[in-house]
Parts: structure tokens; sequence; C-alpha cells
């Protein structure tokens, strides 16, 4: 496999996790969604993360996307219950 494979691979985890993002928060919000369910999506998005993009600008942008959800998400898991603690 290539660079250029390796490259483009990351890129799509990063779309994809850049997707999850709203799906998890509407499940969220609309208490549709079983915790382990969510645990599993945010693993993914964590995971997808951690790719080396070399900097690519796309790449960069969905990486500020993805942690912002993230945020957005530990913040909605934290209303719905309120006395776990929630890592993310």
């Amino acid at each position: 496999m290539t660079v250029a494979d390796e490259h483009i691979k990351a890129l799509n985890r990063l779309r994809a996790a850049g997707g999850l993002v709203p799906i998890i928060e509407s499940g969220l919000s609309k208490a549709q969604m079983p915790t382990d369910r969510v645990e599993k999506m945010i693993c993914f998005c964590e995971w997808s993360l951690q790719a080396d993009t070399d900097g690519d600008s796309e790449a960069t942008k969905l990486r500020s996307e993805i942690h912002q959800g993230l945020a957005r998400i530990k913040a909605l898991m934290l209303q719905s219950h309120p006395m776990d603690q929630v890592e993310i």
C-alpha cells in the first residue's frame, strides 16, 4: 500500500467520523441511542483523529469539527447522565 493510499484512507475515516457527529448528537438529544452504541461511535471518532494526514487542509478542518462535535456530545451526555463520569 502506498503512502497516498494511507492518506486517502485516513481522510476517509475523518470524513466518516465527521458524519457520525451529527448522528450521535441527534440520537442523544432524542434519547434514541443506547449508551454503548454512542461509546463505540465516539471511539471511532477518536481513533480517526489519530491518523497522520500531513497537514492536509481538509483533514485539519475535519479534525477541528470532530473535536468540537465530541465536546458537544460530552456536554449532551453529561446533561442526560449528570451523575455519570463521562470521559471523551
